[in-house]
Formats: C-alpha cells, sequence, structure tokens
C-alpha cells in the first residue's frame, strides 16, 4: 500500500488473519503536499525527488516477492503505485494513462476526442504580460488548478474583475506541483504547461 490512508493502516491489518498475505505500508509526500495547500501558517516541507523515490520502493520491497501494489491515494499514491507495478510487471494502469487521468487539461482533451457532447469548453489560462488572465470562454466558468487534488483551489467565476480577485486563491504553490511534473515528463512525455484551467459553466435541465 503506497501513501496509505488512516483508514487504510486501521481497516486492512483486519484482513490479515483471512489472507496469506502480508501487508506493507510505504509514506511518501501525502502530508507535505496537503500542507503546501493548507489554510494554516505553512512549515517547512520537503519533498524527496519521487524518480528516487521510486528507486528506493524498488530496491526495499523487490526481495519480498509482492504480488501487488494498491494506493487509495490519489496524488501522489495512484502515480505511484502504477509506476511500481509497470516495474513488476503486475496488474495496474498504464503509469502515462494515470498521469494523463490526472490533468486536467489533458483528460479534457481526451475526453473530448472520445465524447464531445458530454465535455463543457475548456482552455488554459495562462497570465499575460500585465499579470491578468485571459479567458476565451463566456462567464461564468470554473477556474481550478490543472492537476486534481479534493476541489483544492476551485471557484466559480462570474467576471474578469472576480477572476483577478480569485487567482491568487486558486493559484497553488510550485512546490506542490513538482513531483507531478517530474513524474509527467518522464513517464507521459508532457509538459505541464499552465497550472489554472477555466471551464464553461454547466447547467441541469
Amino acid at each position: 500500500f503506497l501513501c496509505p490512508s488512516h483508514r487504510d493502516r486501521r481497516e486492512i491489518p483486519l484482513l490479515q488473519p483471512e489472507h496469506e498475505h502480508t501487508f506493507f505500508f510505504h509514506d511518501y509526500a501525502s502530508l507535505a503536499l496537503e500542507n503546501l495547500v493548507s489554510s494554516e501558517p505553512m512549515q517547512e516541507t520537503g519533498i524527496t525527488d519521487p524518480r528516487v523515490e521510486i528507486a528506493n520502493i524498488i530496491e526495499k520491497y523487490a526481495p519480498l516477492g509482492i504480488d501487488g501494489v494498491v494506493s487509495t491515494d490519489d496524488y501522489p499514491g495512484s502515480t505511484l503505485a502504477s509506476i511500481v507495478a509497470a516495474q513488476w510487471q503486475l496488474p495496474g494502469p498504464l503509469p502515462s494513462t494515470n498521469l494523463v487521468c490526472q490533468h486536467k487539461f489533458y483528460s479534457r482533451l481526451v475526453q473530448k476526442a472520445l465524447l464531445p457532447t458530454a465535455v463543457p469548453a475548456f482552455s488554459r489560462l495562462a497570465p499575460t504580460h500585465e499579470g491578468d488572465f485571459l479567458v476565451p470562454i463566456d462567464f461564468p466558468v470554473f477556474v481550478k488548478p490543472v492537476k486534481s487534488f479534493f476541489s483544492v483551489g476551485a471557484s466559480r467565476v462570474e467576471s474578469h474583475k472576480e477572476l483577478r480577485r480569485l487567482t491568487e486563491q486558486s493559484m497553488l504553490p510550485e512546490a506542490f506541483f513538482a513531483p507531478f511534473d517530474i513524474l509527467l515528463k518522464e513517464y507521459a512525455d508532457l509538459e505541464l504547461g499552465p497550472t489554472l484551467l477555466a471551464e464553461e459553466y454547466l447547467r441541469g435541465s
């Protein structure tokens, strides 16, 4: 179990008597990433390069005869699990697929290609030289970070004036994106790009 939650640690060991398997728990960066987007005063946070962490996982657990790699954590757990599983030729999604699904802009491109009528208009937001943002979609829009994380930073925006006010709230620290950016380049051959996305506001019928 990579990046286990408190619930994982509480519930999974209860399965032990019913199975021949032994469960191993390996932490990496989950709490540090939460601290980076917390509204509380931020403490000094250091996050190991995910490539170094993957190498450590391989070295530590490969001799133990692992039969499966699991994570209930979206970021970074599910990505690490897909990479480690692929290296050990165990069942799991392709790392590139996992990474594209976690990047809201790239995932929307795939969704639009497969089911265009179900995907709202969307665009990445890049700042102008004046520090403002151009929005090529009619307001209202949802503005959100391109990396999914419990909807942190997502806001409904009604106007350019409101966008300027909410941009700081929606922008997450560079350190938050760093592990994702490294893995995106390494395993999906993609660049992180602008870190804010605007999406058309959809209404139910």
